[in-house]
């Protein structure tokens, strides 16, 4: 199988199971560390938090866990910390080989991270209007100028009629 193939294989299949595995942070579903388990389970319905307890009437005490699904971020950091550079490598390493495969390797890796830092802008402006108040200036700040110099980077393929290598 080429190896050009295999990556898109392989990227695809991270993208699915990071995709999937967010959507499975239900209230009842989650197993903690610890191995406690809750009777009820409220999902706060703000910045995805769930508030698991135990009600013992004997006693009149209650046991509470606090949960926040940090999915997202996760997301974030394979995007930012794994492919961007992944992609970036790729072009400086394996542009010496004939094989255009370090081409398609640094399209999917910097197209995955740029469509993950759109999804984390999108969250980013959900999550922002959810807490009133709080506001973390730099991150935000930082977060644009990483989606504008994306977009320049996709814009710029525009003006490349021909790579070498391929």
């Amino acid at each position: 199988m080429n190896s050009c193939l295999k990556f898109i294989l392989f990227a695809s299949a991270l993208s699915h199971y990071l995709l999937i595995s967010s959507s499975d942070q239900s209230c009842n579903a989650y197993l903690f560390s610890n191995h406690n388990t809750y009777r009820t389970c409220s999902h706060l319905g703000v910045l995805n938090s769930f508030l698991h307890w135990n009600y013992h009437q004997t006693t009149g005490t209650v046991e509470i866990a606090y949960r926040h699904a940090l999915m997202e971020s996760a997301k974030r950091w394979v995007s930012w910390g794994i492919l961007m550079p992944i992609g970036v490598m790729t072009t400086r390493y394996m542009k010496v080989f004939t094989d255009p495969t370090w081409f398609y390797t640094h399209i999917i890796c910097q197209s995955a991270t740029y469509t993950f830092g759109i999804a984390g802008a999108v969250t980013g402006l959900y999550l922002g209007g959810k807490s009133q108040g709080i506001q973390f200036d730099a991150h935000r700040y930082i977060g644009i100028t990483l989606l504008i110099l994306g977009f320049l980077q996709c814009d710029d393929i525009k003006h490349h009629e021909h790579f070498e290598g391929i």
